[in-house]
């Protein structure tokens, strides 16, 4: 080999390692400002975790090779070498789902009444899917029935995650280190965290009564996680191009690419039904603004001589909500659904983590620009 050349030696368990990491961080929504101190957390857990990592051999860690010369690059890795044990190995480790993973295998059919109830039991209580119906939908098709009978222990503590559960009847003990902590009563779910996080069972979940559980298995759950989250970002980073102030603070270049992408990942979505109030006047719980993805809402205001005052009509691709935040005041109309809605909501944490100083300051500007007359919930400037 010429002096000119550089032989960079890398472990195998590189590449799963930093796949499985951006495959969180796109899952946990993290945004570009808490990324450091995620990544300390993430790899501070897998440190002290110790996952077992398919290598060569057992005892000796074998590196792949990358020859640089120049301009080339030549890369010897030696993963077909690996035995069929310790490919295993690895994808218990974790690995790095495909979104785009055809899964046409795993649907298992149901009639239309069960369904439905499985639309309502994800929406309750599986997180990761929220209340969209379309991904509500999706994710039923791949639950599979489970019978359990009283004191089967569904899970251990310590063992590989293999299936994710949602409740559909009975009662259920989560027991930590051989103590009850928890019990699930007719609803809920269990079996997660042990497949995010590519980690051992951390409870036992044992059945005090004969009931019906619903599973998927780890490789559909994780791919279905992933392509949500992707999918969701994908929809709000174009939603969010039509919303009248984030085009402008975007075309100004106030508002990166990076930081708008953050805040398609904060942001979540809220129904509404015609004349169902969204916030209320001088409602002093301010913690979130809205953004209407589909319908309209009417903003009105309750004035001293108790007449109620229209202000305005609100459409696809208007805010409100956000002066609430801004000045940390009280809500300054009532704003209700004129008809069936969807809003995008974002809380007063992600806000103000978002949005920073100077940005909040444009939004001011902006928002006193646009609404000098006292629309959404802001007052008139010289209301004291």
């Amino acid at each position: 080999m010429s002096n000119n050349e550089q032989t960079i030696q890398f472990p195998v368990a590189l590449k799963p390692l930093l796949t499985d990491f951006v495959v969180h961080v796109l899952r946990d929504r993290i945004s570009s400002d808490q990324l450091p101190s995620y990544a300390i957390q993430y790899f501070s857990e897998r440190q002290n975790a110790q996952p077992y990592i398919a290598t060569l051999d057992d005892n000796t860690e074998s590196a792949g090779t990358f020859v640089t010369h120049q301009t080339s690059c030549i890369s010897n890795q030696n993963d077909d070498i690996i035995s069929d044990e310790k490919q295993r190995r690895k994808s218990v480790w974790g690995g790095s789902p495909d979104p785009d993973r055809d899964l046409t295998d795993k649907v298992v059919m149901k009639n239309p009444d069960v369904f439905q109830i499985l639309c309502k039991i994800v929406q309750d209580a599986v997180i990761y899917v929220g209340d969209d119906p379309s991904l509500v939908k999706q994710f039923v098709k791949y639950l599979a029935p489970k019978y359990v009978f009283k004191g089967e222990e569904i899970i251990r503590q310590g063992d590989e995650g293999d299936y994710f559960y949602c409740i559909e009847s009975g009662k259920y003990d989560v027991i930590v280190n051989g103590k009850k902590v928890y019990e699930l009563d007719n609803k809920g779910s269990f079996g997660d965290i042990a497949l995010l996080y590519s980690q051992p069972r951390t409870a036992t979940v044992r059945a005090t009564t004969d009931g019906k559980l619903w599973s998927i298995d780890r490789d559909t759950f994780s791919t279905l996680t992933v392509s949500f989250a992707i999918k969701q970002r994908e929809k709000y980073l174009k939603f969010l191009h039509t919303v009248n102030f984030i085009q402008t603070f975007y075309a100004r270049g106030w508002l990166s690419e990076n930081r708008l992408q953050d805040l398609a990942d904060a942001l979540r979505p809220r129904y509404y039904v015609a004349n169902q109030i969204v916030i209320k006047q001088d409602d002093t719980d301010a913690y979130e603004m809205f953004f209407i993805e589909y319908g309209s809402v009417k903003v009105t205001r309750q004035e001293t001589d108790r007449t109620i005052r229209e202000l305005k009509i609100l459409g696809v691709g208007t805010c409100f909500g956000e002066l609430a935040l801004l000045e940390n005041r009280p809500r300054y109309a009532t704003v209700t659904a004129l008809e069936e809605c969807r809003l995008a909501t974002l809380d007063a944490k992600s806000f103000e983590n978002l949005l920073g100083f100077e940005l909040k300051t444009k939004l001011k500007e902006f928002v006193d620009k646009e609404y000098a007359t006292g629309t959404l919930d802001d007052a008139p400037k010289n209301k004291n």
